[in-house]
């Protein structure tokens, strides 16, 4: 009897010990140990370009995994283009459209305008079941278009096409090259519009939502270039009045400053 228990018990030690061993290895390579290892060495180097396609690889090999979400947020973020970013917002767009980590990324997106750029924002907005997200990409679709606008200034200006073709890929310098200035200034206002009504009272690090998007409404109607300054009124050095209406017609030069 002791001999035959003697027996079991040794046949099950290997198996105890592979099992262990196998844990550990899946822990080690398991796709969050993956992104972590991808941090860790990307901190050493900090060249995002060179480990975009290795975050890229980790999200689409491992798609329901939420560290996926976050490799693609991570390239969206640090990338400031090429065809993994342009992949990454795509991914976003199509699987991930409903994921509330959205929100953080959507500021970042504002200076890197791009198709994929904006189909994210809009989708965002239109079918995120978050409202903080929805408030992100409102506000930030709007500056985005507003980016959009200076660049089809500059392209206007710029003989020579060839440079935004080489810098943004001939498909999107076209559409630039489409942009009606009144239609997408009417887009803008009605985006801010609906940040005041939809999600005024969201907070941010300088007030409301609804207070930063009455600024940018301002600023859009009576500050834009062509528009007739706002009134103003106050005094000169001599602390003689004066309305800033009463040099109508005339060359006038502003300068603020002050003491803080």
């Amino acid at each position: 009897m002791l001999r035959t228990l003697s027996v079991v018990v040794l046949s099950f030690l290997p198996f105890a010990a592979i099992t262990a061993d196998d844990k550990a290895n899946q822990a080690a390579t398991s796709p969050a140990a993956r992104f972590k290892v991808l941090l860790e060495e990307y901190e050493e180097v900090e060249q995002p370009r060179e480990f975009a396609g290795r975050f890229l690889e980790l999200a689409e090999e491992h798609p329901q995994d939420p560290v996926a979400v976050e490799a693609l947020i991570w390239i969206a973020g640090n990338v400031r283009r090429g065809a993994e970013l342009e992949r990454a917002l795509s991914l976003l767009t199509m699987d991930y459209i409903t994921d509330e980590r959205l929100a953080a990324l959507f500021p970042e997106l504002t200076q890197k305008p791009s198709l994929a750029t904006g189909k994210l924002l809009r989708e965002g907005l239109e079918k995120s079941p978050h409202k903080g997200v929805q408030a992100q990409a409102c506000v930030h679709l709007a500056a985005s278009l507003r980016e959009e606008l200076r660049l089809m200034r500059s392209l206007v200006e710029q003989p020579d096409r060839r440079r935004f073709e080489q810098y943004y890929g001939k498909e999107y310098t076209a559409y630039l090259a489409s942009l009606d200035e009144d239609e997408v200034t009417g887009e803008i206002e009605g985006l801010y519009k609906r940040v005041i009504e939809s999600f005024g009272e969201v907070r941010t690090d300088d007030g409301t939502m609804g207070e930063m998007a009455e600024k940018e409404l301002f600023a859009i109607r009576n500050l834009s270039l062509g528009k007739t300054a706002p009134e103003i009124e106050g005094k000169d050095i001599d602390e003689v009045g004066f309305n800033l209406s009463d040099y109508r017609g005339k060359v006038v030069v502003l300068s603020f400053w002050g003491h803080w």
